[in-house]
């Protein structure tokens, strides 16, 4: 029989509820239930008595809805997170970047008692949030994309726009992107490579000002260095194009946009990160663009070309058609992408595998498939990357 420090497994199976043995003596996952489960290598600092191999573990009971995170350089997480009645939660291993504002380390703490929150979404070292319909923002920008002209240092929670009804938020690299209630779109933050849609690719917007067009908009997402932009099922871009991200040439030279990448008039949303991009289409399927490098495409299919038309269809179970979902990284150098079919939750891309690991020492290859993250029950919550770490919420 397998025993550990002298003890039989038998022994101490379900010791404290987290400790699992199966048959060689390794370590079974934690089965993912309804809450927040964190995973990825760094989860040591969460519990300090848990291996490498044993990467799930339940940090909330709670049905959360909205779910954020950054650890920039490798700074211990910050997670927040917005529960179904509408009240802000935080989880933090770090105190970084955090002035006027003294977290709670190692435990889901509630930030003060207002239940309006409604959106959520992180940068390298800033956060954005939507409450009772405005724009507030916390955390560091050297480029203002947080919108706080007053400084690189935003207070916690520091109202920045209440002239606007604002219904969602991203945040790429460097800069980012909200849209309000009526359409319009407007970014904060680098103007490198057009990416902020202001006419112009040098300096930063250091406050939310809407894009150069003036036009209405129904979709947004904030890449690594570029912006995207839905109408009318149709896809614009504005800044950097290489990988290239249009459909109507091979060219890789920085797009002053937004200008139209993609006419098929079937996209529903979008999701973007530092090398590619994935849309849902009207019906439920899925279409790509850029580097398929790292793994990062959801229909398993890796290598690092570019593609030179873009928003090609993906191929296998990327081409079905009950895909509901899409998350992803903006940061630099992520390539990580999830997305919900039929409520099951998919995960590909950099570093996966280090998030589900089956117990064996070298874990399982990192073959390009995408990694199922729930099985036996429904994935209807929220979900971030972070450096060497996910969060998942509400299983059901």
């Amino acid at each position: 029989m397998a025993s550990i420090s002298g003890q039989n497994t038998s022994d101490i199976d379900q010791v404290d509820g987290f400790f699992t043995t199966q048959s060689g003596g390794g370590l079974a996952l934690m089965p993912l239930d309804t809450g927040v489960n964190m995973g990825g290598g760094s989860v040591p600092y969460v519990r300090p008595d848990m291996t490498y191999e044993y990467l799930n573990y339940k940090i909330t009971t709670d049905n959360v809805v909205e779910l954020t995170a950054r650890n920039n350089n490798a700074v211990l997480p910050q997670i927040w997170a917005i529960k179904s009645d509408g009240s802000l939660w935080y989880y933090f291993l770090s105190n970084n970047r955090t002035l006027g504002f003294t977290p709670v380390i190692g435990a889901w703490t509630r930030f003060e008692t207002d239940n309006d929150w409604q959106k959520l979404a992180s940068g390298t070292d800033w956060s954005l949030a939507i409450k009772g319909g405005d724009l507030y923002a916390s955390g560091y920008s050297l480029n203002f994309a947080h919108g706080y002209s007053s400084g690189t240092e935003c207070p916690t929670w520091t109202l920045i726009n209440s002239s606007e009804t604002w219904i969602d938020i991203n945040c790429g690299a460097s800069h980012s992107v909200a849209i309000t209630n009526t359409g319009k779109v407007f970014c904060a933050g680098n103007n490198g490579d057009y990416r902020t849609m202001q006419n112009t690719n040098s300096g930063n917007t250091t406050t939310f000002t809407q894009e150069h067009t003036l036009d209405t908009w129904t979709g947004i997402a904030a890449g690594g260095l570029r912006s995207f932009l839905i109408k009318a099922g149709n896809i614009y871009l504005s800044g950097q194009n290489n990988p290239n991200m249009s459909n109507f040439t091979s060219s890789t030279a920085d797009v002053n946009g937004p200008t139209l990448g993609y006419n098929g008039g079937d996209i529903s949303s979008i999701s973007s990160n530092y090398a590619n991009a994935t849309a849902i289409t009207t019906g439920g399927s899925l279409r790509f663009a850029g580097y398929g490098f790292s793994n990062g495409r959801l229909d398993g299919v890796g290598g690092s070309n570019t593609y030179l038309i873009a928003w090609n269809a993906l191929t296998g179970i990327g081409a079905d058609t009950d895909w509901t979902k899409l998350f992803t990284q903006g940061i630099a150098f992520v390539y990580q992408t999830a997305g919900v079919k039929g409520g099951v939750l998919y995960a590909t891309g950099s570093d996966v595998t280090a998030f589900l690991r089956t117990g064996s020492s070298g874990g399982v290859p990192n073959n390009g498939t995408p990694r199922v993250i729930n099985t036996g029950n429904t994935f209807n919550g929220g979900f971030c990357f972070m450096q060497n770490d996910m969060a998942v919420t509400s299983f059901s």
